[in-house]
């Protein structure tokens, strides 16, 4: 973990800042500043505020040992591990302390004695001889794979190579408690303990009281000096560094009222001493100790322990408020209490000499090596306080545009370049020593001396200019606020807007990069262009508008109204192209160090990145400086967890994989990742393969739920991205697998389709069966009509021409005789006639054939009508339904036989056919309106067919009944009633 000494932030924008520089009296809260502090207690998750003792295992997770047995901590979920399989660790759940040794392995020194988690599993270490009530109070692992054990009863164990020695007081340990053990940089074992301060090389063990000045009260804290010795805590005696050389006491010397209960020295060299009741103090090479004022809790509690993650993180443990982390923030703000004119800082510029220029709506200021901010105001040089643009001439000079025109900072001081009529927003020098001037009115160019408006597109000779940048073609890249961008090069001046691809014509930021595409920030988005196109990406990733781009590598930082914001090129790119891709952007605000985050714009250059690994940011509360160097390698990526699993809301044990019975309906997972870069929440993505194709963001969510899946094998998989755009390197998966229905097995299915198909097989042999049957039926018809035929009709007409030819052999016969024989054939002719009836009407009618009884007679009305001025309908009375057919071809010929009685005979105007049917029977009218008929008209008239008498029979056969009113010019209406029985 890095940390900065507490200088004014000017040092880090010069080459001075990787020098170590000494200050007499830093004040505490600039330095104290530079932390973002977090605290987490009881009403946060924390299972109890007193934590002993912390540590960090291979797969991430911090540990913490508390009066309630121990945590484990992801940076936001708090897990309690209770070790229930063990008796005496449930009933006296206190945990001393904690190690981590280098094959991954927890030990844990309880208030009942050591156990281990390994793998996931916890274990007992006996410790031979350890008196009844005898806890672990403090653990050493050294490099020579040993771990050492301390007791309250004065024991030390070594556990090595799988077995565990005692010491005692028969090896000249002292009998007190011991609280502490390390090892310095030579291998000397040094054991703290209640009643002073011991050396043991495995000989013999030393007192320390000899040496002059060696405490003989509780040592509390041992840390091994980088050189020499070890630094040493005590209650009561103060903290000094002991070696072979004595004792130093003016190192870590603290006042009488501030007792010392631990040590902790960072990979960076950094010791941190936690105080009783008095917070932290911290010691640097070069620098004396000195007293942080952090958070107003943390500064009087009692510090119990301090450890660094691998991070850099600091995390303090305390007796009474929790868990303290110290994160370093990347970033700080540069305001007027550090001596800016202004804390509304419009544009900033780094020269070629390498001073850095800022300017506020207030003045100018200069921040020179050492930290010094000269300010320029009003009266002093310039008509205009507000500076609106910041560039550099290419003889070296600054160039400052302001309301009041365009000035220039020379070896002999200020002067005005040449006076405008509106506002100086940007200045750009390019390659070919041309200044580019953009105003308010238009862009103009000065060379040699020379002031030119450029005027060659009418547009942009009247365009208010917001950027200007030149590329390493010598193109020069021109942005304006509601007129697009414009490209001039030589003398070629192209204009682009949306029909080109740009997502607006306001444009806010405008970014050559070092791979030579042009990045602009507009109104409605983010656009690039290369290879003589435009690309754009509408409200990309963020709600708010984009003030800034600068390029770090494969990374575009942007400045917005929410904050600094760092995304992938890449990920921008493959957006552009049309491909899904999830992007979440790192977002630098006030948690990092911002006092406001919004960032200023439309002015040049309102960011610039420096020489030494720096990004400057214009915002409204002050100028943002965020150093690279603390982001490189800082934050280990996000490592996602699923934390459970349940079916139908029942938990259930994940592991790698498990098995959902049949009938399962939803799936939930609960899923959380390791992150301790951010205090920010972290984003997700998650996918379920199987079910969805791609990922989909779940945001901050920690939970997933599916419903109605299909049996067959799934996997759940999450991807976490800490706030800083870091991705986790793998995903966390679970596999599933969800048995099927009886219904929804692969057997079921194939019986069911077998007894489909036999089914349908066995309708085909019924229906071939009938079709067989209806053809049989139907020859057989055919054979009797053929042989009624021959019997009746055939015979008669024998009978018939018979006769006639007898009539001819008679030359000049008697009338009689003829007419005789005449008489004779015409009732042969009848008698044939009525059998070729009789025949026919056995056999099936084609309109009743796939059509019901009111369709068929609603076909015969329109025919038999047409051709003749008679109106004719069918009225349906009751739901239609399908009768026997015998039942449908009589009632049918009856009512043809009456329409075409109606319209031959009756001269009416219209017919009516009305068809009733009741619930056992079937009624039928047939009405016409014409001259009616007398009763004596019953019998059928010559010619007419069937006539009524037909009618009659046919009713008859059904069994119902007929019935004829009819009065002379009131027209006709023939009534029947028949049985319906359903077909």
């Amino acid at each position: 973990m890095r940390c900065m000494p507490g200088l004014p932030i000017a040092i880090a924008l010069t080459a001075a800042v990787a020098q170590t520089a000494v200050v007499a009296d830093p004040s505490p809260l600039v330095f104290a500043s530079e932390y973002h502090v977090q605290n987490w207690q009881v009403e946060d998750g924390l299972p109890q505020n007193s934590v002993n003792a912390i540590a960090q295992t291979p797969d991430g997770f911090l540990w913490m040992g508390t009066l309630n047995g121990l945590v484990r901590f992801d940076g936001s979920r708090f897990d309690s591990i209770g070790l229930y399989d063990f008796p005496e660790f449930r009933s006296d759940p206190y945990v001393w302390s904690l190690e981590v040794s280098p094959d991954g392995v927890l030990w844990i020194g309880a208030q009942r004695g050591l156990f281990r988690l390994e793998k996931g599993r916890f274990s007992r270490l006996d410790l031979p001889g350890l008196p009844h009530g005898g806890h672990v109070g403090s653990l050493y692992h050294d490099r020579a794979g040993a771990l050492w054990i301390g007791t309250n009863q004065g024991v030390l164990f070594c556990h090595t190579g799988g077995t565990v020695r005692r010491y005692d007081q028969r090896d000249g340990l002292p009998g007190e408690a011991i609280t502490t053990i390390c090892k310095d940089s030579s291998g000397v074992l040094w054991l703290g303990t209640t009643g002073g301060l011991y050396r043991f090389d495995r000989v013999s063990v030393q007192s320390c009281e000899r040496q002059a000045g060696a405490p003989s009260a509780t040592v509390y804290a041992l840390v091994p000096h980088p050189t020499a010795g070890v630094w040493v805590a005590t209650g009561s005696e103060g903290a000094f560094h002991l070696s072979d050389a004595g004792i130093d006491r003016s190192a870590l010397m603290s006042s009488p009222q501030k007792q010392i209960h631990t040590l902790y020295r960072s990979r960076e060299g950094t010791l941190w001493i936690g105080l009783a009741y008095n917070g932290l103090e911290v010691m640097r090479a070069g620098e004396r100790r000195r007293g942080l004022v952090l958070d107003p809790l943390l500064d009087r509690e009692h510090i119990h322990c301090i450890f660094e993650d691998r991070d850099g993180n600091l995390w303090i443990g305390t007796e009474g408020a929790g868990l303290f982390c110290l994160r370093l923030k990347p970033l700080r703000a540069v305001t007027v209490a550090d001596g800016l004119p202004s804390d509304f800082v419009s544009t900033v510029f780094e020269s070629r000499a390498g001073s850095v220029w800022v300017g506020t709506e207030y003045g100018l200021a200069q921040m020179e090596a050492g930290g010094r901010i000269v300010v320029h105001r009003n009266g002093d040089r310039f008509e205009d306080n507000y500076i609106c643009a910041l560039g550099e001439s290419s003889g070296g000079d600054l160039l400052i545009g302001t309301s009041s025109g365009l000035w220039k900072l020379a070896a002999r001081g200020f002067h005005r370049v040449a006076p405008f009529a509106g506002v100086v927003w940007s200045i750009c020098t390019d390659s070919k020593s041309d200044t580019w001037v953009g105003t308010s009115s238009g862009l103009y160019r000065l060379r040699d001396g020379t002031l030119r408006k450029e005027s060659g597109d009418p547009v942009l000779a009247s365009a208010e200019i917001s950027q200007i940048q030149a590329d390493a073609a010598g193109a020069v890249w021109v942005g304006t606020r509601v007129d697009g961008i414009f490209r001039i090069d030589g003398r070629s001046c192209t204009r682009f807007t949306e029909k080109n691809g740009l997502a607006d014509r306001a444009i806010a930021a405008l970014m050559v990069g070092s791979d030579g595409t042009t990045w602009a920030a507009t109104r409605s988005g983010l656009a690039s262009y290369r290879r003589g196109s435009w690309r754009s990406l509408r409200a990309p990733f963020a709600s708010a508008e984009f003030t800034a781009i600068l390029e770090d590598g494969e990374d575009l930082w942007l400045g917005s109204a929410k904050g600094i914001l760092k995304v992938s090129k890449r990920q921008i790119e493959e957006q552009m192209n049309g491909r899904d891709e999830v992007i979440v952007p790192a977002v630098f605000g006030r948690p990092e160090g911002m006092i406001s985050s919004e960032c200023n714009g439309g002015r040049y250059p309102s960011a610039i990145a420096t020489r030494q690994g720096l990004l400057l940011f214009s915002t409204i509360k002050g100028l943002v400086i965020l150093d690279l160097r603390r982001l490189h390698g800082r934050p280990s990526p996000p490592t996602p967890y699923v934390v459970d699993a349940s079916v139908d809301g029942h938990r259930i044990s994940t592991g790698l994989a498990f098995t959902a019975q049949a009938g399962a309906r939803s799936f939930d997972f609960a899923y959380s990742c390791i992150d301790f870069a951010s205090s920010e929440s972290p984003q997700f993505v998650c996918m379920l393969e199987g079910f969805e194709e791609a990922w989909r963001s779940a945001g901050s969510d920690r939970l997933a739920q599916y419903t109605n899946l299909k049996p067959g094998r799934y996997r759940f998989r999450v991807r976490a991205c800490s706030r800083d755009g870091i991705w986790s390197h793998d995903a966390a998966e679970v596999e599933f697998r969800l048995l099927p229905l009886f219904r929804q097995t692969w057997y079921f299915i194939a019986l069911c389709a077998g007894a489909g198909g036999t089914a349908v097989w066995l309708l085909y042999l019924v229906r071939l069966r009938q079709i067989k049957a209806r053809f049989g039926a139907v020859f057989a018809e055919r054979q009797r009509i053929s042989r009624e035929l021959h019997d009746t009709l055939a015979q008669d007409l024998t009978s018939v021409s018979l006769k006639l030819a007898a009539i001819g052999k008679q030359p000049g016969g008697e009338p009689a005789a003829t007419e005789e024989i005449l008489t004779l054939a015409r009732g042969l002719i009848g008698d044939g006639l009525r059998e070729v009836r009789r025949s026919v009407a056995d056999l099936r009618l084609l309109a009743l054939e796939g059509h019901d009884l009111p369709h068929a007679l609603l076909e015969m009305v329109r025919k038999g009508v047409a051709g003749t001025s008679v109106n004719a309908r069918v009225d349906v009375i009751g739901a239609a339904r399908p009768l026997p057919y015998r039942t449908e071809l009589n009632l049918f010929r009856v009512a043809q036989e009456a329409v075409a009685n109606a319209v031959k005979h009756s001269r009416g105007s219209e017919v009516v056919v009305e068809v009733e049917y009741r619930p056992a029977s079937i009624a039928m009218r047939v009405r016409d309106h014409g001259e009616g008929m007398a009763a004596s008209e019953a019998p059928p008239r010559d010619g007419g067919g069937y006539g009524l008498v037909g009618m009659r029979e046919r009713v008859s056969l059904l069994g119902g009944t007929m019935e004829v009113r009819s009065r002379e010019g009131e027209g006709t209406e023939i009534a029947i009633e028949a049985p319906a029985e359903r077909r």
